[in-house]
């Protein structure tokens, strides 16, 4: 088979290890499977994003007073309220209501 590499290997000491915890262990060998892939495949640990504005453009910034950033929490706040309300059944609906009869 072909693109199958075991990672790792000969990296941690091989023997009876009485005085090691597996948790010591699988910390030591994981340890050295990230310095492998860091060193020989090329692996990074950053990710790259971009963040543009409408249409890729550039992303449009204004001033805004306290008074304006928090009426814009407050609206946003009651709209995710009113779409919770939407979204979660009535207890009067027919499912909650039970027949008494």
């Amino acid at each position: 088979m072909e693109g199958i590499y075991i990672v790792g290997v000969g990296m941690t000491p091989f023997g009876k290890l009485l005085d090691r915890s597996v948790k010591d262990l699988t910390r030591e060998a994981v340890t050295a499977a990230i310095f492998w892939l860091k060193t020989r495949a090329g692996w990074r640990e950053t990710s790259l994003y971009e963040v543009s504005g409408r249409d890729g453009g550039p992303i449009e910034v204004s001033e805004q007073s306290p008074r304006q950033v928090a009426r814009a929490i407050l609206h946003i706040l009651a709209s995710a309220r009113d779409d919770q309300e939407e979204a979660r059944p009535s207890l009067t609906s027919s499912r909650f209501v039970r027949d008494r009869h």
